[in-house]
């Protein structure tokens, strides 16, 4: 298979970069393509509608991403929102997906250096934490690794722009 460089743009600047064969973690995102639970009764209509967009702009990235680079494994830590939707994307387009348990919090680096250099991954999608959400972490030490990191922000996620 031959080598494809991709122009990823994600809202935040763009970045070259060369895959074959794409090891993705998906992080964080609890929110992404949800209504909240909390949502005014007035206000849930525009929250279906936003979350179907939420949801439908995930899916085109990870198509374009997908055709282009072809996800080998799409990797998650099983929390609602983008990871979960990421994993039944994968799951019925026909990619591979692996629930990884999440390092235990106080582990440190240590832990998340030796999830990520076992698990081989290329690329991380960072969605947006809340504040018990440890993948932060996951983020900070794929960076330091040289493990490419993409910050993604659900209310402008684009798709990829390919030359």
């Amino acid at each position: 298979m031959q080598t494809i460089s991709i122009p990823l743009v994600f809202g935040r600047g763009d970045c070259m970069m060369s895959w074959t064969d794409v090891r993705v973690l998906i992080c964080g995102g609890r929110h992404v393509g949800r209504v909240p639970s909390d949502c005014p009764p007035s206000q849930v209509n525009a929250g279906i509608v936003r979350a179907t967009d939420e949801q439908r702009r995930l899916q085109a990235l990870l198509r374009d991403l997908h055709a282009n680079s072809r996800i080998e494994v799409l990797m998650h830590f099983d929390l609602r929102g983008a990871e979960r939707l990421s994993a039944h994307w994968a799951t019925i387009s026909g990619i591979p997906v692996k629930n990884l348990k999440p390092a235990p919090r106080g582990k440190g680096p240590e832990a998340c250096t030796a999830l990520l250099r076992a698990e081989q991954i290329n690329l991380v999608l960072q969605f947006p934490l809340d504040d018990d959400d440890n993948e932060d972490e996951f983020a900070a030490v794929a960076q330091s690794l040289g493990i490419a990191v993409r910050v993604m922000d659900p209310a402008n996620m684009s798709s990829m722009v390919f030359a």
